[in-house]
């Protein structure tokens, strides 16, 4: 079974040792001497019932300051390109392109679907708790678009904890250095639980879209995810 077969059929594949633990060490190693000399906005935006608490480095930071980072990145394209022969390209916006995620003790990132069909999640380190928590293609698509009320309504129906339980088959996944996680992102449900150790939780996101396709709430979502401005509560992507 291809990359893409797999991911078609479940929902989701996992790559392990994508990167050797000696590589995750060192991208973290680029990462901490970055944040001694700049500051990284952290993002927290109340959710039920998990919050978004994390901080964040985007993809216009990723370009101008960590090349290092950047390579990994088109590693993970060049997966992507091989294996969807050019279907699905790296997202067209370079803020959301790539991201490293940061998540402290107590951090957590909301339930949410992802606005592109495709993300990978690389992870670099070990830590308790902050596990990536998903329900692979677990989404009802209605008539007028992800937008709409009724998709927003069958959503809410979804997340519901009863309904989860009765039709969901939730992954949970603790994070491991070197595992790259590879999501169908509009069609899984996912969230991170809360951190409970001292060890932040990092993490390389990469999203992938279909050529020029265009992301109607792009510039509330930059806002949202990698500004710690004040913002409205709920995350433009979901739940609207």
């Amino acid at each position: 079974m291809t990359l893409r077969e797999a991911i078609t059929k479940n929902g989701y594949l996992l790559l392990h040792n994508f990167l050797t633990q000696q590589q995750c060490e060192d991208i973290l190693e680029i990462i901490r001497q970055y944040r001694a000399k700049h500051r990284v906005p952290k993002i927290e935006r109340p959710a039920k019932p998990i919050p978004l608490i994390y901080s964040v480095i985007d993809g216009d930071t990723i370009y101008a300051h960590l090349p290092e980072i950047l390579t990994v990145c088109k590693n993970v394209d060049a997966l992507v390109d091989q294996n969807f022969d050019h279907e699905l390209v790296p997202l067209r916006y370079q803020r959301a392109r790539y991201n490293i995620n940061l998540t402290e003790t107590g951090g957590s990132y909301r339930w949410h679907y992802d606005p592109n069909p495709l993300t990978g999640l690389l992870y670099l380190n070990t830590v308790e708790g902050g596990e990536l928590v998903f329900y692979p293609k677990y989404r009802i698509r209605v008539p007028g678009g992800v937008n709409s009320w009724g998709q927003r309504w069958v959503d809410r129906l979804l997340l519901a904890e009863p309904i989860r339980q009765i039709f969901g088959k939730p992954v949970s996944l603790p994070p491991q250095p070197g595992l790259l996680v590879l999501l169908h992102g509009t069609m899984t449900l996912h969230s991170v639980r809360q951190l409970t150790g001292d060890k932040e939780r990092t993490g390389i996101i990469c999203a992938y879209d279909y050529p020029n396709a265009e992301i109607s709430v792009r510039n509330q979502l930059n806002d949202y995810l990698y500004s710690a401005d004040a913002v409205g509560e709920n995350d433009p992507n979901y739940l609207k």
